[in-house]
C-alpha cells in the first residue's frame, strides 16, 4: 500500500477568488502551513471559466503568489453535482457494480453515461431491501471537471483529485467526529457565505442531500456598512476588515436579511422531510470570521447550535500564515483546507 503524503494542497476556485491551503500532518495533528486568497476578478461564472485561457493564467499567477506547488486537489461547486443513494445488490463486485451503474445512469440522472463523470461509494446495508447495499452515486457534467483540469495544466500543476466543495468541509467535520453520534435521521447544515451569494447544504448520514442557493453574500454587509456610515464601499470594506466592533448594528441588519432567505431554505427542506432533526449549522467563508455573525445567527435560529468552522479552530496555524493573511482571509480557507485534508485522511 502506498504511503500517504504528509503534506497536501487544496485549491478552492470561486467566482471572484482562488483560495489555496497547504496542510501538513504530524502524528495526529494537522498544521496549516501556507495559505493564499487570490483575486481572480470574475474569471468564473456558474462553476465554469468565462474564458479558459484567462482562468488558467489566473490560476498560474495564484500558484506563483502561493510559492509554487506541483500537485493539488481541486473541487467543483456543490450545486453542479448530482447525488443519489441507490440500493445495489451486495454480491456485486466493484467492476460489476461500476458496469451496472454506468448502464443505468439515465435512470438516476437526466444525462447519459457519455455526458457525465460518475463516482460511487457503498455506504451501508440497505434498510429497505434485503441483500442490498445503499450506494452513493455522484455525477457531474464532464465540462465542470475537464475545464478545471485544463486550467491546472495551463498553471503547470497535477490534479490529484477533483472533489465536491461540500465534501471538503465534511472532511473537517470528520476531524471533529461530528457524525459518530448521529443517525440517518439527524442532520447538520453547512452555510457557506460567499461574496455575492451563499449556499445552504443539509447533510444526513455523512452525505449532502439538499443544496439551496441564498442570494446574499458578504458584499451585502459592505453595502450596509457604507449606507449606515455614509462612506464609500472601499472604506466600508476596510472598516469591515479592521474594526468589527464598530459595525455591530450593520452585522445585525446583515444577519436579519440573510436569515429571512436562510430560514426559507431550511423550511423548504424540513417541511418535505419531517422525520429529520437538524442539530447544528456550521458557518464557513470569510464573513464567518466575525463572532457577531455567529452570535446573531444563534439568536435568530433558536435552539439550533451554530458554529463557525474555521482553520484556526481545527489546525495549528503557522505564524507566517498570520503574517500574510487577515482573519477574514484565513477563515475563507476553510474549504481549501478541507480539500487538502482529503489526501491526509
Amino acid at each position: 500500500m502506498a504511503k500517504k503524503p504528509s503534506v497536501c494542497i487544496g485549491i478552492d476556485i470561486g467566482a471572484y477568488s482562488i483560495k489555496i491551503a497547504e496542510v501538513q500532518k504530524k502524528g495526529r495533528d494537522y498544521i496549516l502551513t501556507r495559505g493564499l486568497v487570490f483575486n481572480c476578478e470574475g474569471d468564473w461564472k456558474d462553476g465554469l471559466p468565462t474564458e479558459i485561457d484567462v482562468a488558467g493564467i489566473s490560476l498560474n499567477k495564484a500558484i506563483a503568489a502561493f510559492g509554487g506547488c506541483k500537485e493539488a486537489t481541486l473541487a467543483i461547486p456543490t450545486s453542479t453535482a448530482m447525488v443519489r443513494s441507490i440500493p445495489m445488490e451486495s454480491k456485486l463486485k466493484s467492476d460489476e457494480l461500476w458496469k451496472t451503474i454506468e448502464a443505468n445512469v439515465s435512470q438516476y440522472f437526466p444525462f447519459s453515461a457519455e455526458e457525465v463523470f460518475i463516482d460511487f461509494v457503498p455506504i451501508k446495508p440497505s434498510l429497505t431491501l434485503a441483500d442490498h447495499t445503499d450506494t452513493l452515486i455522484v455525477a457531474t457534467q464532464k465540462e465542470f471537471v475537464s475545464q478545471r483540469e485544463i486550467c491546472a495544466d495551463i498553471a503547470g500543476i497535477k490534479v490529484n483529485a477533483v472533489d465536491i466543495n461540500i465534501y471538503g468541509v465534511l472532511n473537517l467535520l470528520h476531524l471533529q467526529d461530528v457524525f459518530n453520534s448521529l443517525s440517518d435521521y439527524d442532520a447538520v447544515m453547512v452555510f457557506d457565505i460567499g461574496l455575492l451569494q451563499s449556499s445552504l447544504n443539509v447533510v444526513t448520514g455523512d452525505q449532502s442531500v439538499y443544496v439551496r442557493e441564498v442570494p446574499i453574500g458578504g458584499e451585502r454587509l459592505t453595502q450596509i456598512i457604507s449606507d449606515r456610515q455614509g462612506i464609500s464601499l472601499s472604506d466600508a470594506e476596510k472598516l469591515k476588515l479592521s474594526q468589527p466592533e464598530a459595525i455591530h448594528e450593520s452585522i445585525e441588519q446583515f444577519v436579519a436579511e440573510m436569515n429571512m432567505q436562510l430560514q426559507s431554505a431550511i423550511d423548504v427542506y424540513i417541511s418535505n422531510n419531517p422525520q429529520i432533526t437538524a442539530h447544528a449549522m456550521y458557518i464557513v467563508g470569510g464573513t464567518a470570521c466575525y463572532g457577531e455573525i455567529e452570535s446573531a445567527f444563534k439568536s435568530q435560529l433558536g435552539e439550533m447550535n451554530v458554529v463557525s468552522l474555521t482553520p484556526e479552530a481545527l489546525f495549528e496555524v503557522e505564524p507566517k500564515v498570520y503574517s500574510k493573511l487577515n482573519d477574514a482571509s484565513i477563515h475563507s480557507l476553510t474549504t481549501a483546507a478541507g480539500l487538502a485534508v482529503r489526501g491526509l485522511l
